[in-house]
């Protein structure tokens, strides 16, 4: 290669080198955003930001408004994260933070929010006598009260509590115990319990199990139906005692199902449940970083995935964008017509449904009269 030739390239490689070192440092970038929470009243809650460059400056946001040191007491504002020494009923909301640089472009995390560890009381009730035959399967209903997050089942059988299914009793997730072949041995006090789950351990989802008693000694063995076809027993569901449990929901799972089963009687077919698979919000398909001529139009785009359906906010320098003529908002896509200078900067989908939130950005920049026409 000739060496003229050769000290032009190295010499343009430099260039293009600088040139995206400096244009990647114009704009913030989020290396670690906030994650949701659910504590119990007085703890210590910790969210965390982190941001490049060092030189960006960090704000929060709570409930939608700025958030200052003296805006909410018990609240502490650091470099890269907000502090709740104890937490109280007035620090639950939804928290968002914001990178700027100066007074220009700035990006926003995700929506974080943060709740208090609850569980209610149970509806005072009166005693209830049960009845069973012997070899029978009897259900104790004990429904779950109102708890955040989910309660666990807690029972007291004949004296004993119990958090996990052991010899003849299946406890289940919606609370009820169902007692399998049932003997004089079981004979006895039984009451409901729960517990919040939240202590300073893990919290794992139960996974959900469908109920289906068929009386008779023995039982007679059921069989599970989905929109009206058998369901097949295998890796993803698991038959426990006539109950159905899935051992991973999914998206796929969704749908109406029933239990049927053959006795002397006939044919018996219980009530359709309907299994509704709730999901975060995730981006399933980005913003691009874009390079538009002065006078032409830009077009981002934002493909979403959860249940339920995520809303979706548009945000340029992490304020919301206001629909005009030129600015044209449509769901997942937005068109910014006859783009100026002013247009550039840093342009989000911010996603929310309720149970989780995402968020993707994109850099537009807009190419000069004289740069597009060189092109």
């Amino acid at each position: 290669m000739d060496s003229g030739l050769r000290v032009l390239l190295s010499t343009v490689l430099c260039l293009s080198q600088l040139l995206i070192i400096s244009c990647s440092s114009q704009y913030p970038a989020l290396r670690s955003e906030p994650t949701s929470v659910v504590q119990t009243p007085g703890s210590a809650v910790h969210l965390q930001c982190l941001v490049n460059p060092p030189s960006a400056a960090v704000s929060w946001r709570f409930r939608g408004l700025p958030l200052d040191q003296d805006t909410l007491p018990g609240v502490e504002l650091g470099r890269d994260s907000l502090i709740i020494s104890s937490l109280t009923p007035d620090h639950a909301g939804i928290y968002q933070c914001v990178a700027r640089l100066g007074h220009g472009p700035a990006v926003a995390s995700r929506l974080a929010r943060v709740a208090l560890a609850e569980i209610s009381e149970y509806e005072v009730g009166r005693r209830r006598p049960l009845s069973a035959e012997e070899g029978g399967t009897v259900v104790i209903e004990c429904p779950l009260p109102h708890s955040s997050p989910p309660a666990r089942p807690r029972l007291r059988i004949r004296g004993d509590w119990i958090e996990e299914s052991r010899d003849n009793y299946l406890i289940l997730p919606s609370g009820n115990l169902q007692i399998i072949s049932v003997s004089a041995q079981q004979q006895g006090m039984y009451k409901c319990g729960a517990v919040n789950p939240v202590t300073g351990e893990a919290v794992h989802s139960q996974p959900l199990t469908l109920e289906c008693v068929v009386s008779g000694s023995p039982a007679p063995a059921a069989k599970w139906f989905k929109n009206g076809k058998e369901v097949t027993v295998g890796p993803s569901h698991q038959t426990q005692h006539n109950n159905l449990a899935f051992v991973r929901l999914m998206r796929s799972d969704e749908g109406r199902y029933s239990c049927r089963a053959e006795t002397e009687r006939g044919t018996l077919i219980s009530p359709d449940y309907t299994v509704n698979v709730l999901e975060p919000a995730s981006v399933v398909d980005g913003l691009d970083n874009q390079l538009v001529p002065f006078g032409s139009s830009a077009h981002f785009t934002c493909a979403a995935r959860g249940n339920p359906s995520p809303n979706i906010t548009w945000l340029f320098n992490a304020e919301p964008v206001a629909p005009s003529q030129r600015c044209q908002i449509s769901g997942s896509s937005l068109v910014i017509a006859d783009v100026t200078p002013q247009d550039e900067g840093v342009y989000q989908c911010l996603l929310d449904n309720g149970i989780g939130s995402a968020q993707s950005h994109g850099i537009l920049t807009v190419q000069s009269g004289m740069n597009a026409s060189a092109a």
